[in-house]
């Protein structure tokens, strides 16, 4: 496991993710990622409140089978979760 690892799994969600979304929808989702990353930089502790359009797409790559597998994958290679042992 390495960073070209997380790279190849990033690069593939993110693939997967505009194939499943509309353009309008992958705008939206675009905006909620950098929401997410500007609070992770400024190290904000609260909650990134979804709005009911960014909510929507966010459940839809949820349920794509496929996305909803590289997020778990790309999630444990960034140790942000632990598969069960």
């Amino acid at each position: 496991m390495g960073a070209n690892e997380i790279a190849m799994v990033s690069q593939q969600y993110h693939n997967r993710v505009k194939a499943i979304l509309t353009p309008a929808e992958l705008a939206c989702f675009d905006s909620y990622q950098q929401r997410l990353q500007r609070a992770v930089a400024l190290r904000d502790t609260a909650p990134v409140i979804l709005p009911p359009d960014e909510q929507m797409v966010v459940d839809k790559i949820a349920q794509d089978p496929e996305s909803a597998a590289l997020r778990t994958q790309l999630d444990v290679l960034l140790r942000i979760e632990i598969l069960p042992q």
